[in-house]
């Protein structure tokens, strides 16, 4: 790259890399202290943050950043007085940046905070419930990945206020995933099935027709596949019969059980999941919630067969 390159680059994509590097710190180090404790595993996460090459052009933020870290990191413990030294330190390296939006920023903090959570590979109740409050304040993150999920995971984890085994492995798994990446803390993990099991259907999905597209998957005993399309078209939209990147709803066609996870309902949810992992603006709606939306529009749904 040539000198006036590299200047050029800084010059617009340093200020983008600093402020991805801040609010994934900050959802990390929330990520870390929610519960109290922090763990061998978790100051291995910030370590890593520290060890990451940076594409600051102002370089001495981050050896400043690095070194308040290891300062707060050095006794094995984060007080709450280090943890709000490093939270206001984070809010001092983002620039008035005009290239990121509240949402993006949102966004990387949710992925610091799954980061920071997963850390040191035990997920407890008071860890979800601070989760919890967080996405509750991020609603504009709605219809994106990870959001959704974390919202539906939730709300099925804590409606029995325990977690058990098979939730504690599941839910472990899904935040480590955004432990570890060659860019930034997101690594993009193949599909699970055990996502589908714990709920990836958003919860209170907004829904309009209006041109929009949507796609069916499954089979309901309220209405078949091309009865629930008829409506989508009465109402504005437009149905599909595949799931493509211009789709803005995968409609479930289910009970609302784990055994509909372990049927073909996969092989449409698995190409929106990863559409979602792309950036695409795509909602997982339950049919229940679709038919809530068509009588809204003073539509009638239709009876069971």
């Amino acid at each position: 790259m040539r000198p006036e390159d590299t200047a050029e680059y800084f010059k617009f994509a340093g200020p983008q890399n600093r402020d991805r590097d801040a609010h994934e710190l900050e959802g990390l180090v929330r990520g870390i202290a929610l519960d109290g404790h922090v763990s061998p595993g978790e100051m291995a996460s910030l370590e890593k943050w520290c060890s990451r090459q940076r594409d600051w052009n102002d370089g001495h933020l981050f050896d400043e950043a690095r070194a308040r870290i290891r300062e707060a990191m050095a006794d094995g413990i984060l007080d709450e007085e280090e943890r709000a030294d490093l939270l206001f330190f984070c809010e001092s390296l983002r620039s008035p940046s005009p290239y990121y939006s509240v949402a993006t920023a949102d966004m990387q903090r949710l992925h610091g905070l799954l980061a920071g959570i997963g850390a040191d590979g035990v997920v407890n109740e008071v860890e979800l419930q601070g989760l919890r409050q967080w996405i509750d304040q991020a609603d504009g993150l709605k219809g994106t990945w990870p959001y959704d999920e974390v919202d539906s995971l939730l709300s099925e984890v804590l409606a029995d206020g325990r977690i058990d085994e098979q939730e504690h492995r599941f839910l472990s798994a899904f935040t480590q995933q955004f432990l570890a990446s060659t860019n930034g803390l997101v690594l993009e993990a193949p599909f699970d099935e055990g996502l589908i099991r714990h709920g990836i259907c958003a919860m209170q999905p907004e829904v309009n027709f209006d041109g929009r597209l949507f796609c069916v998957t499954g089979s309901s005993p309220r209405a078949a596949r091309k009865d629930i399309e008829l409506v989508v078209a009465n109402l504005g939209g437009k149905a599909h019969s595949r799931v493509v990147k211009d789709l803005d709803y995968l409609i479930v066609a289910a009970a609302r059980s784990q055994c509909w996870a372990f049927s073909c309902y996969g092989r449409k949810v698995e190409p929106a999941m990863n559409l979602r992992k792309q950036g695409a603006r795509l909602s997982i709606v339950h049919e229940s919630d679709f038919w809530d939306a068509v009588e809204d529009r003073g539509a009638r749904r239709p009876d069971p067969k």
